[in-house]
């Protein structure tokens, strides 16, 4: 993936931001982590998942709209 962007960098990167889009599924211990439907830019969908797991460390629960919460 990396090697594909630097090639294409032109292409993939506007004003030092990714634009790529895709889907983002994490996996613990075989389960996966938030299963969030959504098709959109990678950044974007990482920062969601950042911003859940920074509600989780500081709450102990965090949740995926439209997914069940985590506890």
């Amino acid at each position: 993936m990396i090697e594909l962007v630097r090639k294409n960098k032109d292409e993939y990167v506007e004003n030092g931001i990714l634009m790529l889009e895709g889907g983002v599924v994490f996996t613990a211990y075989g389960k996966e982590i938030g299963g969030i439907p959504i098709y959109d830019d990678l950044a974007s969908l990482y920062a969601y998942y950042l911003n859940a797991l920074e509600e989780y460390i500081d709450n102990g629960f965090s949740a995926f709209f439209p997914s069940q919460p985590i506890e």
